[in-house]
């Protein structure tokens, strides 16, 4: 499984092992017409280092041609010998120290034109791009055709925007976690919660990539993070456990095992739910997610019913692309590639969905960037279309890989993981925070409401389907339940929009709200505990999402959510009730009651053409003879009731 866990591992150094081992190593294993020294005893050990690498000592060759240069510190040759093999080995520090001595030491009219391509996306993943421009420039300049390629096309794109914005954020810090987040050899790959209050991530306890992977949480405690412990015995195995998402309320978590006996691929996406405190037995989420290829970095939308994720797949633009998949009723349906503006032909991976569901954060290493892979972001146009990906920027992103950001449901801190790969190739990371300005990377924040569903009577936890709708489209935004052993639950609010929110269990009355979240607002997270009544008779709630036009009876469009859920609980449930209508006292007392009377029968039209038996239903207006509040006067006296008539 250690293939998904480092940026090593995850691309497998694509692009800077490729153009090292490739465009340069050639130069291992031919003698012929190679440039000496004039130094015979830097000859002497490069012949020797030569001989070494024809019998793949590399070791004894590594040896041999530092003592060459040690001898001749201008011998290019050794320098570009040496380099290809560190390459080999994916010690690139020192790789591109000789490499770029090489360059350095050798006119670059005398370079071939593999050479010049290769070291200018050498200096390129290594942030030198005034260099790598140079080198650019001479290849337009002396080989005809040399745009006519698209991978040196897009070099050239990518050198020139990292020239141009490289000193843009530049200034930007970052803080590693203490120690009690960060305690083991390698931390990556984090996931939190929406109320930002649990972190999880991925802990590897020994320096080699094969070593035992397992998922970890912290839980921020008075400003502080705790030592981070096994998420569950239940969950990690014997096996690899990695690459985790968490739903916004902590109870739902997929991650990632590569372990043959138990995937269809080489790595596959496993699923468990958590009540109380106990988690359920991990169960591999099946051919509807997963393929007989890499399905690996889940992350699951704040409802728990969007999963995006990263593969390889056939079907796709490139080598690993992402692809979401969408969950209708309980089954997960067929994975879609989220396409070409965001796939590219390289590698897209590690996605994060925000809590707002609107913006998608992503690594890539096929758009224009600093090099290796960098952070972009995407925000959500309608259900199919997303905007152009943009480059979160120098200061997040530079020429090293960038990998796995989650943000904060307000915008204003980032996850990641630093990595640092020793000059040995074995890669260590730790993991860090990072602040961001308002609006910075999200155009609307996020927020949440939680609280317990209980019985209004016993006070006792109840299992309850708490649903979102977007009164605007009447799209259900957001679904989710209670915890059934502690009634907590957790609903996402995103900023700009208006919500009816509606909390449903079996026997009881209906609870529903109004959420209007205006740009303006705080957005602050709050708890409300719901309170569910058990049905009887004489029984009355007011209906808080049904509006009517000014001073009208014709009911507005925002009211077709509560009167559908209202359409559903009567049918639903044996009973008949009373449609009200009334008013405040402001104005004359006959016009209220007509107004008040005709509004309470327009709900009843509508319910009947919902389906309702007509049996069930009888309607009335009081005008302003029963107010709800002191002040009659109060618009909130304003409203369409329904009082339970009867009840078997």
């Amino acid at each position: 499984m250690a293939d998904i866990f480092t940026k090593s591992q995850i691309h497998g150094y694509s692009l800077k092992v490729l153009f090292f081992a490739i465009g340069l190593c050639f130069g291992l294993t031919s003698l012929s017409q190679v440039p000496m020294s004039n130094s015979k005893k830097a000859n002497k050990y490069f012949e020797k280092g030569s001989s070494a690498v024809k019998e793949r000592n590399f070791p004894e060759a590594i040896y041999n041609f530092k003592k060459s240069i040690e001898k001749d510190p201008g011998f290019a040759t050794a320098y570009k010998r040496l380099g290809s093999i560190y390459s080999l080995y994916r010690q690139l520090d020192s790789a591109f120290l000789y490499l770029s001595g090489y360059a350095d030491l050798t006119p670059t009219a005398q370079l071939s034109s593999k050479e010049v391509y290769s070291l200018a996306n050498m200096y390129y993943n290594h942030g030198y791009y005034k260099k790598s421009s140079e080198l650019i420039e001479y290849a337009i300049s002396t080989e005809v055709g040399w745009l006519n390629d698209h991978g040196k096309i897009r070099l050239k794109e990518s050198v020139d925007f990292s020239l141009k914005n490289s000193k843009i954020g530049s200034g930007r810090s970052f803080k590693v976690l203490p120690e009690s987040v960060n305690a083991f050899n390698s931390q990556y790959f984090p996931a939190i919660t929406v109320d930002g209050g649990s972190l999880f991530f991925t802990r590897r306890l020994g320096s080699g990539p094969r070593e035992d992977e397992d998922l970890v949480v912290s839980y921020l405690k008075d400003g502080e993070w705790t030592e981070a412990t096994s998420v569950s015995d239940i969950i990690n195995s014997q096996y690899n456990e990695g690459a985790c998402t968490i739903s916004a309320d902590g109870r739902t978590l997929i991650f990632t095992s590569c372990e043959a006996n138990r995937t269809f691929g080489s790595c596959d996406l496993f699923i468990t739910s958590k009540k109380g405190e106990t988690w359920s037995k991990p169960i591999n989420m099946g051919t509807a997610i997963n393929s007989p290829f890499w399905d690996s970095q889940p992350s699951l939308s704040a409802d728990g019913r969007t999963l995006y994720f990263s593969s390889n797949r056939k079907g796709g633009f490139g080598q690993r692309d992402i692809w979401v998949s969408r969950k209708k009723s309980k089954t997960w349906g067929t994975p879609v590639n989220l396409g070409r503006g965001i796939n590219t032909e390289l590698d897209e991976t590690t996605p994060h969905i925000h809590a707002n569901h609107q913006t998608l954060f992503f690594s890539s290493e096929g758009h224009i960037g600093f090099g290796g892979f960098d952070l972009f972001k995407v925000d959500q146009v309608n259900d199919s279309v997303w905007s152009i990906p943009k480059n979160l920027g120098f200061g997040i992103n530079d020429y090293h890989d960038q990998l796995s950001l989650i943000v904060s449901a307000d915008g204003l801190t980032g996850y990641f993981a630093v990595e640092k790969l020793e000059n040995s190739g074995v890669s260590t990371s730790k993991i860090a925070e990072v602040d961001f300005s308002p609006g910075e990377v999200i155009n609307h924040k996020a927020s949440y409401v939680t609280g317990q569903t209980l019985d209004a009577k016993t006070m006792l936890p109840l299992e309850t389907s708490i649903s979102l709708y977007d009164l605007e489209t009447d799209q259900n935004r957001y679904q989710t339940f209670s915890d059934p052993e502690t009634g907590r639950y957790f609903f996402v609010l995103t900023e700009g929009d208006e919500f009816g929110a509606f909390a449903k269990s079996a026997g009881y009355l209906f609870e529903d709200f109004l959420f209007s979240v205006e740009e303006s607002s705080l957005l602050e997270p709050d708890t409300i505990d719901i309170l569910l009544t058990p049905i009887e008779k004489d029984l009355s709630m007011i209906l808080e999402n049904v509006f009517f036009e000014f001073d009208s009876y014709v009911l507005d469009s925002k009211s077709q959510t509560e009167l559908r859920i209202v359409s559903d609980f009567l049918k639903e449930n044996n009973l008949k009730v009373e449609i009200s209508g009334h008013t405040d006292n402001v104005g004359e007392k006959g016009y209220n009651k007509r107004l008040s009377v005709q509004r309470a029968q327009s709900v009843y039209n509508y319910l009947i053409k919902e389906g309702v038996p007509i049996e069930k239903l009888v309607y009335a207006g009081y005008g302003s003879t029963q107010p709800k509040y002191e002040n009659r006067e109060n618009d909130k006296n304003r409203r369409i009731e329904f009082r339970i008539l009867s009840f078997n």
